[in-house]
């Protein structure tokens, strides 16, 4: 499925599959509190992902690191990359499928299964510390030693009963599921599901927003953007993105570039972005605050769209924010501001990749700031149609 769109009996199913996924956690009830399902659910939902895409490829990646052990490191990555088709890969014997076959070893395989995936899929499971977790799956810290409850096996065996292979679930799909069950896991952490990411169909207004007007540049034989998500969540907005540009011109050349300060919303990003398999570079999405690590300080970029968190304490940060806001204009957050309302957006504008045709060159930030906030104001929504009273057709930012 390639379009960034879905119907809504399209979306309805997609929901049902998250529920049922959602369900497994059924099976946590004791050992673990309602709010801490997801920090099951999510990581072994991105495992399962992993463990269908690669599948196919098993065994010809097993051949590849028998016939490429022991040369140089570089060398045999690449085979092994080569062999599974992906910048990923499992050189383990072990498969969800394999894992279910033999109970009594069920914690040291699944050792050895998590051990053979490449180095940067070890660097996306890392956020989910799942060490941790197989001690408390196995019953480490249960009060009732004499009746211990083991639930990595039956955690294993409802997993390897969903079919979460990319034929059958779209990338756009896999990201609706995982924003249900993010959804899922904030309710029952009575936190906003907005920290993580952004609706889909709202990213859908903002694209067609952030692109209305260069469509014709875009579809050009030669065309290419980079396009910058400075909070971005679980991806969702660089996914929208990239498939609405390709959805009229499939050979557009697109850079995909963003930071997340949630370890876990990162990891789900990255594991996407591994998993279209296309020039999705997830070294380009970084993990960090970036108001005190911008991982792009000295870049800037062409389109830039965020549902920065507005309104949050700044907390230990306060002072590193209020060191960068005194540099002015020579700072990342231009002329303004210690308002911790605004000051994301004054960030925003320091990234963008500006001209004399797109900018008026008073770089007077602050003014060019209130007006576009004043214009966004001005986009109305009705049945369903995007009527636009005011374009602002110089600018290329989009605020959710």
């Amino acid at each position: 499925m390639s379009k960034s769109t879905i119907n809504q009996e399209e979306k309805h199913q997609l929901q049902n599959n998250a529920t049922l996924i959602w369900n497994i956690a059924d099976i946590l009830r004791g050992t673990y509190k309602p709010h801490e399902y997801g920090n099951i659910i999510i990581p072994f939902t991105v495992l399962r992902r992993f463990d269908c895409v690669l599948e196919q490829s098993k065994e010809a990646v097993l051949k590849a690191d028998e016939q490429y052990k022991g040369k140089e490191a570089s060398i045999r990555d690449g085979m092994l990359k080569r062999a599974s088709g992906y910048t990923f890969y499992n050189t383990s014997n072990y498969t969800f499928k394999k894992l279910i076959s033999d109970l009594s070893n069920i914690v040291s395989n699944f050792k050895d299964y998590l051990n053979g995936f490449s180095e940067n899929i070890k660097e996306i499971l890392e956020c989910f510390e799942l060490e941790n977790h197989i001690a408390r799956l196995e019953g480490k810290g249960q009060k009732n030693k004499t009746k211990v409850k083991k639930l990595l096996y039956p955690i294993i065996k409802e997993f390897e009963s969903k079919d979460l292979h990319i034929d059958t679930i779209s990338n756009i799909e896999m990201g609706y599921i995982f924003e249900e069950i993010i959804r899922k896991f904030s309710e029952s952490h009575n936190a906003d599901a907005g920290q993580f990411y952004t609706p889909r169909e709202v990213i859908e207004l903002m694209t067609n927003i952030l692109f209305v007007n260069d469509e014709n540049t875009l579809s050009r034989d030669d065309a290419s953007a980079s396009i910058y998500d400075p909070a971005c969540g679980t991806g969702g907005m660089l996914s929208v993105s990239e498939e609405h540009i390709k959805s009229f011109n499939a050979d557009a050349e697109l850079f995909l570039y963003g930071q997340e300060l949630n370890a876990m919303t990162w990891a789900i990003c990255q594991s996407d972005l591994l998993i279209k398999n296309n020039n999705a570079r997830p070294d380009r999405v970084i993990q960090g605050d970036t108001l005190t690590e911008d991982g792009f300080a000295e870049e800037t970029f062409e389109y830039i769209l965020s549902n920065p968190p507005f309104g949050g304490k700044w907390g230990d940060i306060k002072e590193e924010i209020e060191i960068e806001h005194k540099r002015g204009f020579e700072g990342r957050f231009g002329g303004r501001t210690s308002d911790n309302q605004r000051q994301p957006n004054a960030f925003l504008t320091t990234r963008y990749q500006q001209n004399e045709s797109q900018w008026c060159k008073s770089g007077n930030h602050s003014q060019w700031l209130s007006t576009l906030q004043w214009r966004c104001r001005k986009w109305r929504i009705k049945d369903k149609t995007i009527h636009l009273r005011e374009r602002f057709t110089r600018s290329h930012h989009c605020f959710a």
